[in-house]
């Protein structure tokens, strides 16, 4: 059945003139076979997506509905002709339809994952938003069936980068429900996390992030039982929301200070930035630059800037401890001394301290 020449016959069981059993085979079997992109293309080529998209329709089977859209979602993922082909074809207002309470909750989980793989391309991705996906996407943020969050959550990640479409998402409320997810199962949190980096790059919806509460619950994904990447993915999230000095100060004041220090040590040069810079940040108030001291910092930020340290690996150390010299005479001799001690002095003459 794998074979290019059975694709055809299958194709044409989809007419109009093929009784609805016969449909509703048809549609399931390439349900099973679209995973591989080399049948995708074939499948589209033998003109699959018009059937296809009428299948999705108004008067069809749920059941139907279902098979069709999953083939139609399948087979955009990977392959940007065929996306813009389903996009001519009329099938994402339709698919659209089925993220509504009208529907099954398995309909709209594969309703929101076409959403997901169809908004890879930017193009197709304003033409969701066109259909107005974006309302009932966020309802399905809040849904309590579990695979709802999840499946909305990744078709957000990816809808979320364009600056138009994250203005709807924001409007439509998404901001409370994404930071509620940081509590989810471990995929959902990391899905979450995507959306709310790209979100917090505009000082508007940074500060709607932080009043929904994503700090605390940023902080508790710092503990260790929390895999790197997912330390890692909190860290840029935070580094982000402390560009703005409330945020700094209510970092500080839910514990995030102690978590992030002892996360300073022997780390690549990428994560190094994220972990330092969420310091730097910080340590522009001048008690969070304190904290920062006491905690222990001095030492690790000083260990990462010793022999063999390349100038991107020690650009993130040197600016914290910059920060944190600048922040009060004291500080800057606690540095000095530290510097001394560990043979560095050619460091704080580097920083220019």
């Amino acid at each position: 059945m794998a074979a290019s020449n059975a694709i055809p016959p299958l194709v044409r069981l989809l007419g109009p003139r093929s009784h609805a059993l016969f449909q509703q085979v048809a549609a399931s079997v390439l349900e099973l076979v679209t995973r591989d992109a080399d049948i995708a293309v074939t499948i589209a080529a033998a003109g699959a997506i018009p059937f296809l998209a009428k299948l999705i329709g108004p008067g069809y089977l749920e059941s139907m509905q279902r098979s069709a859209t999953v083939v139609l979602s399948r087979l955009a993922a990977g392959n940007a002709d065929i996306a813009d082909s389903v996009v001519s074809a009329g099938a994402v207002p339709l698919i659209v339809r089925m993220l509504g309470p009208d529907y099954s909750a398995e309909l709209q989980r594969d309703a929101a994952a076409a959403m997901d793989n169809f908004a890879r391309y930017d193009d197709v991705a304003a033409t969701i938003a066109a259909a107005s996906a974006i309302p009932p996407l966020v309802l399905l943020l809040g849904s309590d069936a579990a695979s709802l969050p999840r499946a909305a959550a990744a078709a957000m990640r990816r809808l979320v980068h364009l600056d138009e479409i994250a203005a709807s998402i924001t409007a439509a409320g998404a901001i409370p429900l994404l930071v509620r997810l940081l509590e989810g199962d471990s995929f959902v949190q990391w899905l979450a996390m995507a959306s709310l980096k790209r979100l917090a790059l505009t000082a508007e919806y940074a500060a709607a992030i932080a009043a929904a509460g994503a700090i605390p619950r940023l902080v508790r994904l710092l503990r260790p039982r929390f895999p790197a990447n997912f330390k890692l993915n909190a860290m840029a999230l935070l580094s982000f929301l402390a560009e703005y000095s409330g945020n700094a100060v209510s970092m500080a004041a839910v514990g995030a200070i102690p978590p992030l220090v002892e996360l300073l040590g022997p780390v690549s040069s990428d994560t190094v930035q994220e972990r330092a810079a969420v310091l730097t940040r910080l340590a522009q108030n001048d008690k969070n630059a304190a904290h920062i001291i006491a905690a222990g910092a001095i030492p690790h930020l000083m260990q990462l800037l010793g022999p063999g340290s390349d100038e991107e690996a020690t650009a993130a150390p040197s600016a914290a401890l910059r920060a944190l010299a600048n922040s009060s005479d004291d500080n800057r001799a606690a540095i000095a001394a530290a510097a001394a001690s560990a043979d560095l002095l050619h460091v704080m003459q580097g920083l220019g301290l």
